[in-house]
């Protein structure tokens, strides 16, 4: 029964985690493009460095969703094995990043897929074991999140 508790917790987490995820990307895309531009600190810093650099250097024509999701399998996977590095350029505002996501016809349930479909590919390359409790400790509270919907 323990184990059944700890995969069912692991689980409501994880979704917790996607849905601050889609909030962040849904308040992005609502925002005015004149709001004040504010990077993101830590490894949501880095998830959407990583994102935003694949895609403007992907080869034209390439698939957005799965650059997507390797951008933010890749960066997940640095973070697990201890391999992470400080991003070569601060990230963007979010604003600016959901524009370069728009730009690529992304819009925020698409970028919640891919970034669902990176965080399985992630915790199936480590077994299922991935604590992602202690992986999104960094993510940013309260004023960044918005954890309600």
């Amino acid at each position: 029964m323990a184990a059944i508790a700890g995969v069912s917790a692991g689980a409501s987490l994880l979704l917790g985690v996607l849905q601050q995820v889609s909030n962040v990307a849904q308040n992005a895309f609502q925002k005015p493009a004149a709001a004040t531009p504010n990077s993101i600190p830590g490894l949501a810093g880095k998830l959407q460095t990583a994102v935003a650099t694949a895609l403007t250097s992907a080869a034209p024509g390439s698939d957005a969703n799965q650059t997507i999701q390797s951008a933010i399998a890749t960066t997940l996977n640095n973070e697990l094995s201890g391999s992470s590095s400080t991003p070569a350029s601060d990230p963007t505002s979010p604003q600016a990043f959901a524009a370069l996501l728009k730009s690529f016809n992304i819009n925020p349930t698409q970028f919640h897929q891919d970034f669902a479909a990176a965080l399985q590919s992630v915790n199936a390359t480590h077994g299922g074991k991935v604590d992602f409790g202690q992986l999104f400790k960094s993510l940013p509270a309260g004023s960044t999140l918005n954890a309600t919907g």
